[in-house]
């Protein structure tokens, strides 16, 4: 395990308290090899998703050193679980939030070494998470930094080419991802306008502050992309690859046509590959010795041993070619010679030999930029594997195949093999090995071993000459070791090469990833400035740490695979709680096997998330179907369990409606005079007497009975009697009636099935639920409860928006839902039968902090007014009755009008002191644009099978800075409704068909916001033309 990991456990032993138990057993169960203890801890632990990347890691460290091969083998199997586990975890996470994925992989856990999900995941080696489509998506952002990946690869190249010769072209080059609300400072004033308005004040004069204002802001934004372009990772990777293959293409020409002259030492071509090779070393200095890794580990990476090692022959051939100059130079006086003497030669030859060495292996480095590539990577990372796992051990049995045989052919080719001259000796040894190796690749040099052909070493001195034997022998022998090398070795060699392939090419995007993972993260702490140039950047960092150090100010990181929040921070807590909450999911649906609840697309959908179940392939059909059965037995079940229950509820209901009437009868007599109603001489029945006493006690006195005022034109608001948990809030004002729940989830109706079913589908056999809705009288809104007393006229015209309606039933002739059965018969608590109208009011506006705070997230929060309940939450909603003729937005105005001015004036009763305010509030509010996002029909909870709602949706945004947000929550609220500004994002809880309706609304803002981007932007270019 890498040493960085035990940074927070370092010092002298204290006596603590773990703050973190799970954990610890959790850890402890994985080093004891207690693997179902290990997986019940994974379920107990805060952060479960580093947790199990921490296990997979340390499972496969142990495994390296574990010395039982089964016991390795089961730990390598336990450690894939882990992954995969891991994997599935971030599948439910990406598909629940996108954004909040990408925080969390890169959020830092203290728990793990300080390191995040991404980092253990590269130091584990747990390819499945590095390649997961989160992951990727995050490393392609990261990788291109401000440039839009969009923009193509011959832009690109063009951009390239203007960053060397004219930078200050850049930014006209490329498209650029700005945050919003950096790139837009200057426009915040023109927001508000219309493009009317806009339009005319082209050409119109503006103040000097304010042209000031924007030419400022326009050249902050304008530096912010030529500086964004030149720190991109993928930028400084392509310069770092032109200036790499320059020195490769200068350092062949000095080895070629400068190295035999002599040149002296202050030459330019010396002078200027030296320069060179100091930025290479300078580079390793600054990320193996001054970065966050130690040098030990920075030296296990096989592409910077390799570059180490070639700095290090080109210093020894640098150090002998000096040798031999400063030998000449002394006896010359700086001449340029040739050498004379047989040692300078020797030095010059090895010197050249030390640098054609260097610059091999310089080009062998190149193929580390291959890397990129998702084609020649995994070419790369074949061979590397190929000569390390099976070339170098195949090596071994090949070694001791041809150096046995070579000693065996010699011996029997030829006789007097002995020399008194130890040189001659060693020349004898390296001749056969030189021949047993050719002879593999086909050499057989059968003319010397059968002694047609005398060697030098015979003719000379008369050793190894050819044998008596040698003409029989030798080939028999050399069949033999062809059929053991030719036949038997190298198709091993080539087996093991295939079974190398096939293992890598079945997960070559898995090695890509991480491959590509570690080029990113060195590319990003790369200097901007290519070799040898870099030394300047190395300066300037120098002399700013300086700087910073003697103001005493911390220079803080950006990490992009790090990202630290200060302890207890909100911002980590949502992420925190976000992702436990996902976890429940997964243990819920993927560890436990309990089936999502089914949509009619037949994707499989989850109460808080959702998450696909990939590579199902014809599996699915039948899990669904399977799941359907089971969850309508579930609930058949269960709704005759509840149904036997509620016989005593429904007397007990009638009894308390006859105690009602008895009041209603008494308050009606009380206000009668005394003349027409006296006084009774008998007093009512004790224990009927102490019955009612004990209900009016408990229960909630009831309110008034609504009724229409046909005098007063002023909106008036009164409340219908109801249970105690649930009311209707009804204003009035002309022909148009409103009418809101209160509190606003009192209209939640229990609904059979959890997805409307089509009327054409007859598979599923409907139930009864037993469920009677509080009846809520309306006069001249309220349709009967029962169908058959409505009027002939009334079951014909149902008032519906939608074209195709499926027709009434033919039984009863009730209107039936146009999205389907949803085992509920009757209107439950809707007014009226068939369509009932009602307005969805949307009112957002931008929060005053980002969504992320990182340079490589771009995405802004909003806020929305909600009714929020420990329940749940959901967007102001009110039922309308609009008159014949309306066309149910014309009225939208007319609706806001008596929401505000009526609770205005009660809230002006009760804080005199804040009229002023709050009269321009209500103005504020009133001159903002309001939009109609959708009008028809909405699948909603309070739907049933005979009256559905076809609501008008109502969108009014608030980019005032200076809007008073309580104040307008006040205006439209009234008592004993919680009304908030939620974030957009945290939409846990919240009404289903109002969630969609947010996504929809939060998806037209941010798509216009875009849109006015690009206007201004055109503006802004045809002004500074004219």
């Amino acid at each position: 395990m890498a040493p960085h990991f035990f940074l927070i456990t370092t010092g002298a032993p204290k006596a603590q308290i773990f703050e973190n138990p799970a954990t610890d057993l959790f850890i402890w169960a994985l080093l004891t090899e207690r693997a179902n203890l290990a997986d019940y801890f994974w379920t107990q632990v805060q952060d479960p998703l580093p947790a199990a990347l921490f296990a997979a890691l340390l499972l496969r460290r142990l495994a390296m050193n574990a010395t039982s091969l089964v016991t390795r083998e089961g730990m390598f199997e336990y450690s894939r679980s882990f992954e995969s586990k891991a994997y599935s975890l971030l599948t439910e996470c990406y598909n629940d939030n996108q954004s909040l994925s990408f925080k969390t992989i890169i959020l830092e856990r203290k728990l793990f070494g300080r390191m995040s999900c991404l980092m253990l995941a590269a130091e584990g080696k747990s390819m499945s998470f590095i390649s997961h489509q989160c992951s990727e998506q995050y490393l392609e952002r990261v990788w291109n930094g401000m440039i839009d990946p969009r923009s193509g690869m011959f832009p690109f190249i063009v951009a390239l080419i203007i960053g060397i010769t004219l930078p200050p072209l850049v930014p006209f080059s490329l498209k650029f991802q700005v945050k919003e609300n950096e790139a837009c400072k200057f426009e915040m004033d023109k927001k508000s306008k219309k493009p009317s308005d806009r339009k005319m004040s082209m050409d119109a004069k503006r103040p000097p502050h304010e042209t000031s204002k924007n030419v400022q802001n326009s050249l902050s934004l304008y530096f912010r992309k030529i500086q964004g372009f030149y720190l991109s990772p993928c930028v400084r990777f392509s310069y770092t690859t032109i200036s790499y293959i320059a020195f490769l293409c200068f350092f062949t020409y000095v080895l070629l046509f400068t190295v035999d002259l002599l040149l002296p030492v202050y030459s330019f071509q010396n002078i200027f590959l030296y320069m060179w090779v100091i930025s290479f070393i300078a580079e390793h200095i600054r990320h193996g010795m001054l970065g966050e890794i130690p040098f030990k580990i920075y030296l296990t990476k096989l592409w910077k041993c390799l570059e180490i090692m070639a700095i290090i022959i080109f210093i020894l051939g640098t150090a002998l070619q000096l040798l031999v100059l400063t030998e000449e130079a002394e006896r010359l006086s700086f001449t340029p010679v040739n050498p004379v003497s047989a040692i300078q030669e020797a030095l010059l030859q090895l010197a050249r030999i030390f640098y054609g060495l260097s610059l091999c292996i310089f080009y062998h480095r190149i193929l580390e930029l291959f890397t990129v590539n998702i084609r020649l990577g995994p070419m790369v990372i074949m061979v590397q594997s190929m000569i390390v796992r099976d070339l170098i051990p195949f090596l071994a049995l090949f070694t001791v195949v041809v150096a046995g045989f070579a000693i065996l052919q010699w011996v029997t080719a030829y006789q007097s093999t002995a020399s008194l001259d130890p040189l001659t000796n060693l020349f004898t040894v390296f001749k056969a090995l030189q021949l047993a190796y050719f002879q593999v690749f086909g050499e057989y040099e059968m003319d010397t071993l059968s002694g047609e052909v005398l060697l030098d070493s015979c003719k000379n001195d008369k050793i190894n000459c050819p044998g008596g034997w040698s003409t029989w022998l030798s080939p028999i022998l050399l069949g033999v070791y062809v059929i053991l090398t030719q036949v038997l070795l190298l198709n091993l060699v080539i087996a093991m090469f295939a079974s190398t392939y096939m293992r890598i090419e079945s997960a070559s995007t898995k090695y890509w990833a991480l491959q590509r993972y570690h080029i990113v993260g060195e590319y990003v702490n790369r200097s901007p400035i290519p070799p040898p140039l870099n030394i300047i950047w190395y300066i300037y960092l120098i002399i700013r740490y300086i700087i910073r150090g003697c103001r005493k100010s911390l220079l803080k990181s950006d990490h992009p695979f790090k990202k630290s929040y200060e302890p207890g921070s909100p911002q980590e807590l949502r992420l925190i709680h976000w992702e436990r909450l996902r976890f429940w999911d997964y243990d819920r649906y993927i560890i436990q096997g309990k089936k999502r609840k089914q949509k009619e697309s037949g994707k499989m959908v989850s109460v808080r998330t959702t998450v696909m179940q990939m590579n199902r392939g014809a599996e699915i059909s039948s899990e669904i179907s399977a799941a359907i059965s089971t969850y309508y037995q579930t609930t058949h079940d269960f709704l005759t369990r509840v149904e036997s229950k509620t016989d005593r509820l429904r007397t007990v209901e009638e009894k308390v409606d006859k105690v009602l009437s008895l009041i209603k009868e008494l308050n009606s007599k009380k206000s009668q005079p005394e003349e027409t109603h006296p006084k009774p001489q008998t007093r009512m029945d004790p224990s009927l007497d102490s019955r009612l006493e004990r209900i009016l006690i408990t229960k909630e006195k009831p309110s008034k009975v609504y009724s229409r005022s046909k005098s007063s034109e002023q909106p008036m608001i009164k409340l219908v009697q109801g249970t105690r948990n649930s009311q209707l809030a009804v204003l009035e004002k002309g022909p148009h009636k409103y009418a809101g729940f209160v509190p606003p989830t009192a209209d939640r109706t229990p609904r059979l099935f959890p997805h409307p079913i089509p009327w054409e589908k007859q598979s599923q056999k409907p139930m009864c639920l037993g469920w009677k809705p509080p009846v809520y009288s309306i006069e001249g809104w309220t349709e009967p409860g029962n169908f058959a007393e409505l009027s002939e006229e009334r079951k014909l015209q149902f008032r519906t928006r939608i074209p195709n309606v499926p027709s009434p039933d033919p039984i009863t002739g009730c209107p039936r839902n146009p999205g389907g059965r949803t085992g509920v018969n009757g209107k439950g608590h809707l007014p009226e039968w068939g369509a009932n109208s009602a307005i969805i009011l949307v009112i957002t506006r931008r929060s005053n902090e980002c969504l992320s705070e990182s340079k490589y997230t771009k995405e802004e929060a909003l806020k929305v007014i909600v009714y929020k309940n420990p329940l749940g939450s959901q967007l102001p909603w009110f039922l309308v009755q609009h008159p014949i003729g309306c066309d149910h937005k014309v009225c939208v105005n007319e609706i806001f009008d008596i929401l505000t001015k009526s609770r205005m004036k009660h809230l002006v009763k009760l804080m005199p002191t804040k009229k002023t305010t709050l009269v321009k509030t209500l103005k504020k509010f009133t001159s903002l644009t309001t939009k109609i996002i959708y009008s028809g029909y909405l699948d909603d909870t309070i739907n049933t099978d005979n009256a559905w709602i076809e609501p008008t949706v109502v969108h009014k945004h608030i980019s005032d800075p200076y809007f008073d947000h309580d104040e307008l929550i006040q205006l439209l609220t009234s008592e004993g409704i919680n009304a908030v500004w939620l974030d957009s994002t945290n939409t846990v809880g919240m009404r289903s068909s109002h969630e969609k309706i947010l996504r929809q609304v939060i998806k037209r803002i941010q798509s216009s916001s875009t849109e006015t981007l690009k206007i201004v932007k055109e503006v802004k270019f045809h002004e500074e033309d004219v």
